[in-house]
């Protein structure tokens, strides 16, 4: 992908302990207080990404009904580990684009999404989503 070869050197590795991604340098780390699991926000210039990292399996699956899902792109991916989807609106700016995770082994579970992003913001968060990695189950 182009942005990602162009932006190679504006990237840094945001680390919370339970998972770790790589995140634009202009783009911040806000801690939010989450009763049964481990929540935040991601902040950048025109967006901010909410997350949700449950043991429990507390976790929003993103899109409930199949008219929902008319207005997205998804992809789904699997490990051994995870059960990954993906999802972003077809017209950027107009519904969430996000990633949630399901541990195969587990209930552990975690989403990160954020609401309407801009097309340049929407590219760089699925960008980002493609560099989680859950440090544990």
């Amino acid at each position: 992908m182009l942005v990602c070869l162009a932006m190679a050197d504006k990237w840094k590795e945001l680390d919370l302990g339970s998972f770790k991604l790589s995140i634009p340098v202009n783009w911040n780390y806000k801690a939010m207080q989450g009763k049964d699991s481990f929540v935040g926000q991601i902040v950048g210039p025109k967006s901010t990404l909410e997350f949700d990292f449950s043991n429990d399996g507390y976790a929003s699956h993103l899109i409930s009904t199949e008219q929902e899902l008319a207005s997205y792109t998804f992809k789904i991916d699997t490990t051994d580990a995870f059960i990954t989807k993906t999802i972003w609106p077809k017209v950027a700016g107009k519904g969430i684009t996000g990633v949630y995770m399901q541990s195969r082994t587990s209930h552990l579970n975690f989403q990160m999404s954020g609401a309407n992003l801009p097309l340049q913001e929407q590219q760089l968060a699925l960008q980002a989503f493609r560099t989680i990695i859950i440090k544990y189950q």
